[in-house]
């Protein structure tokens, strides 16, 4: 269940044509899209809280990981996409079909304490 001041915000995410999954730093899922409810057939419910590897067992290994890892601890992001890495996630079509088309999956982290900017070069 989303808190009433989280609503415009979960609005915003389902209306998106793309799965979205925010994670905090102990990779549990804090966020979590209708397309990602729909292509992975988890409910936000159902995964709000969890670890990433807990919805997805045996999926967050390697390259994922990586990029997992390189967001939380030092804000890189990476673009990961189906096409390269087609076993990222087990998504489905609507109608139950694998989905094999390509998917930016980018992992990002924002951190609640500001980090100091680096100056113009």
């Amino acid at each position: 269940m989303v808190d009433k001041q989280m609503q415009p915000l979960q609005s915003v995410l389902d209306a998106l044509d793309a799965g979205l999954i925010v994670l905090d730093r102990d990779r549990r899922i804090v966020q979590w899209n209708a397309w990602m409810a729909s292509a992975s057939g988890h409910a936000a419910a159902d995964v709000l809280g969890e670890p990433l590897a807990k919805v997805f067992p045996g999926v967050v290994a390697g390259r994922l990981n990586a990029a997992i890892a390189s967001a939380l601890d030092s804000g890189v992001s990476s673009l990961l996409t189906h096409a390269l890495h087609p076993l990222l996630f087990p998504l489905k079509t609507r109608s139950g079909r694998r989905l094999n088309m390509p998917i930016p999956t980018p992992c990002c982290a924002s951190t609640s304490t500001p980090r100091a900017r680096r100056s113009p070069r």
